[in-house]
């Protein structure tokens, strides 16, 4: 081939526009109030630009009830990760389709069902689940590639980089939900947010940046399973946060195993429908004073007093003295989840610790097995959001959908410090924020009792803190559910849940 050839070849790449695959949009009959009604459900992707260029695309799924219309609440819907797509969500607990699980979350065998789903938010909001960057079908335009065969080699081998920041990240979500509230002409309508883990952290700071840089006002965010300080999501030598947060996560746990000598033959306080919080005040007056003074006194402390206090420790958690006298009072959740039933070769999931498997290596110093609670329902969830997009709504689509995304979540960056010691990465401050820039909009935060990767009393923590005027303190709701990390999994906790929405919905 000739240099003009190659030449006019170039030229010809560059100027390909890019088009998504082909969308997918149905209508369903919807039992909402009593009758039947059609609800459009869409399967698309919408372009992220630069100097109004398109450079990625996202992939979302919006459930719409026609008869309603805008009146109608919409709900933008996030996980976590980072690197999650939103399929936890959205076949786990709020859209029309939910795999069926065993009633206290465990999964099924394989291949995974979907059933028409009772607890779907649908009943009360319009729906729109999200996949950033990188997780779902959603993509950077490097990873598509349109790239000239002769500028192949300039390519960054990571693809989509740009994308995995946190405020990147922000600013591409944000971007994505003024245009599609301009695509659909849903600006009338009232506003949510909604996201899990890293989703919650996520929702936290749009809360902010959302009314601020894109006009965008919020009637309300929900944080599920959030982790809103990043700095104490777990502990060290020299700091005593991440060990308290975790403590009353860690006696529900041994309570639900009846390991803990503490609680003996009251385990029935932890019962479905209990209350969760009355029953563990003890261990989080506990962890607040005693474990606190011994974490930070440290050698200081007297020798007699420090034994009582571990001691204790031992008595809540059921774990040997001598592995909290070593590490005095400290231990890493991944070793409490081992230690915890040890005598049965078990391990109890981080992410949930109601769940168990068995130890593949115990002889290993370190846990090199699957976690039940994440790995265990991989496939669950998997087989349920490709079963939904490619047989229900028969999505045409020859990409594989990303569940998680390994790469983007070694990938995530810090692109928003302004200095060396700028170390605080929070999302508390934005959500104090944008509740002062809009007093109405109302805020619910909810966790897993059994959830170690983000104890519930490490936001119950955050939000005593915020200091907030009476008249703030009043739009935040604060909830904790049977169940771990998606405590929706759990069929009571699902059904708890739905009920807690729709009335916080109606507020």
């Amino acid at each position: 081939m000739s240099k003009e050839e190659k030449k006019k070849e170039s030229s010809e790449n560059k100027e390909k526009v890019y088009q998504p695959p082909k969308g997918q949009k149905k209508i369903w009959s919807w039992k909402l109030e009593g009758k039947r009604v059609d609800c459009s459900v869409e399967a698309q992707w919408l372009p992220i630009r630069k100097k109004e260029k398109p450079i990625a695309d996202i992939f979302y799924t919006y459930y719409c009830c026609k008869e309603t219309g805008s009146s109608r609440p919409v709900t933008f819907v996030f996980n976590g990760g980072p690197g999650a797509s939103s399929a936890y969500l959205h076949v786990g607990t709020m859209g029309p389709k939910t795999i069926t699980f065993g009633d206290t979350g465990e999964c099924l065998p394989p291949p995974a069902h979907l059933k028409d789903n009772t607890e779907s938010w649908l009943d009360f909001t319009d729906l729109v689940f999200v996949d950033p960057v990188g997780t779902g079908f959603s993509r950077s335009l490097e990873e598509v590639d349109l790239t000239p065969p002769g500028e192949k080699d300039k390519k960054e081998k990571a693809f989509g980089q740009e994308f995995y920041k946190m405020n990147r990240d922000l600013e591409t979500i944000g971007e994505f939900i003024g245009r599609f509230l301009s695509k659909y002409r849903r600006w009338s309508s009232s506003v949510f947010i909604a996201g899990e883990s890293y989703g919650g952290f996520r929702v936290a700071k749009l809360s902010r940046k959302l009314q601020e840089d894109y006009g965008v006002g919020l009637s309300g965010v929900i944080l599920i399973s959030p982790c809103l300080e990043l700095n104490t999501f777990t502990g060290s030598d020299y700091d005593v946060l991440g060990w308290i947060e975790s403590f009353p996560t860690m006696v529900a746990s041994a309570v639900h195993h009846q390991k803990s000598p503490y609680f003996a033959g009251r385990e029935q306080g932890m019962n479905l429908g209990s209350d969760l919080r009355s029953f563990l005040k003890e261990a989080e007056d506990f962890a607040l004073n005693e474990m606190n003074c011994l974490l930070v006194q440290g050698e200081r402390m007297d020798e007699e007093k420090r034994k009582a206090i571990l001691q204790k420790v031992v008595k809540f958690i059921g774990v040997p003295f001598e592995r909290m006298r070593k590490g005095n009072g400290r231990l890493q959740i991944w070793q409490f989840c081992r230690l915890l039933l040890q005598n049965e070769r078990k391990w109890c999931g981080m992410y949930d610790t109601s769940i168990t498997t068995y130890d593949p290596f115990p002889h290993r110093n370190e846990f090199e097995g699957p976690d039940p609670g994440l790995s265990g329902t991989e496939h669950a969830f998997s087989h349920g959001i490709n079963t939904l997009l490619r047989e229900h709504l028969e999505l045409d689509c020859d990409r594989q959908y990303r569940l998680i995304n390994i790469e983007v979540n070694k990938s995530w960056k810090q692109d928003k410090r302004d200095h060396f010691f700028d170390l605080q990465i929070g999302a508390t401050d934005d959500l104090r924020y944008a509740m002062s820039m809009n007093p109405k909009m109302k805020v619910f935060i909810c966790h897993g009792i059994f959830d170690l990767a983000t104890p519930y009393f490490s936001s119950e923590r955050v939000v005593q803190s915020m200091n907030l005027p009476e008249e703030l303190k009043q739009q935040i709701s604060f909830k904790v559910f049977h169940g771990g990390h998606m405590f929706y999994t759990w069929k009571h906790s699902r059904q708890m849940f739905k009920s807690q929405m729709q009335e916080f919905y109606k507020k």
